[in-house]
């Protein structure tokens, strides 16, 4: 497996800015001739990029707090995928403190802030994405689309969306040490009582970013694929879709149920 090839191919890409990565086990298939080959190859490249100076983001969501749970950087699962449980057992010691929205750091640059037990904003002022986004970052995705992008929650709080609102919660995060530190956690979250009937949907943005050549295909020798946009570019392709449609990042409940039905 070319891993020093691939690391550098990416690298060239994306150069010195950060990059998060969201994806799902089918995008590695060219990896390996099976499943342990591919993850265990995928997470030398990732190894390689950072030893060469770049950073890459693999998010490692729990929820914890969300279900009244404990979390725990080391046990607490990510539910987003098994190749993030994977990495996540792997490289816990790269995962960040926040409660909710964490993710695995794979870089030489200093992100102290993010290893320590704190009240985190996980899409506000001083948190991971908003880094992601002062930097020039790119939102990624390998084996699933551009509806994944987490970190559009980011853009809808800078925007003042009024469907969502930040809420607090409260919960008990242990150390790798053993210690239990009680902390909160503010996540932007759909307003349900004002807005009972309304869910997020990315579909559409991913539709037109796609029609509106928006996304960048990176493809290394038919081994290795990934899809990327800016988040600066993303975020004023989004700000004028929203002042057309303030609610052009939903869609109705009743309305998805039909969908999901034919």
């Amino acid at each position: 497996m070319k891993i020093n090839s691939i690391s550098q191919f990416l690298l060239d890409k994306f150069e010195d800015k950060p990059m998060s990565i969201h994806l799902d086990l089918i995008g590695l298939l060219r990896l390996g001739k099976n499943n342990k080959e591919r993850l265990e190859n995928f997470r030398e490249i990732l190894l390689s990029v950072e030893d060469k100076g770049g950073t890459i983001l693999i998010p490692t969501y729990s929820m914890s707090y969300t279900k009244n749970e404990f979390y725990n950087i080391k046990n607490s699962s990510s539910e987003v995928g098994i190749v993030t449980e994977f990495l996540k057992d792997k490289d816990y010691n790269k995962r960040t403190y926040d409660p909710l929205f964490s993710y695995l750091i794979y870089s030489k640059k200093e992100y102290n802030q993010f290893y320590k037990v704190n009240n985190f904003n996980c899409f506000g002022e001083n948190s991971l994405i908003e880094m992601l986004y002062n930097n020039n970052g790119f939102l990624s995705t390998i084996g699933c689309g551009m509806r994944m992008l987490t970190e559009i929650y980011f853009l809808e709080n800078k925007f003042g969306i009024n469907y969502r609102y930040n809420k607090t919660f409260k919960g008990t995060t242990l150390t790798t040490e053993g210690e239990e530190i009680n902390t909160e956690v503010t996540y932007f979250c759909r307003d349900i009582e004002k807005y009972p009937n309304l869910l997020s949907n990315f579909i559409t943005l991913e539709n037109d970013l796609i029609k509106n050549n928006i996304v960048e295909k990176w493809n290394y020798d038919n081994i290795f694929s990934i899809n990327s946009v800016s988040f600066k570019k993303i975020e004023n392709f989004i700000l004028r879709k929203i002042k057309e449609d303030p609610f052009y990042l939903t869609i109705d409940k009743n309305i998805k149920n039909k969908w999901d039905q034919i």
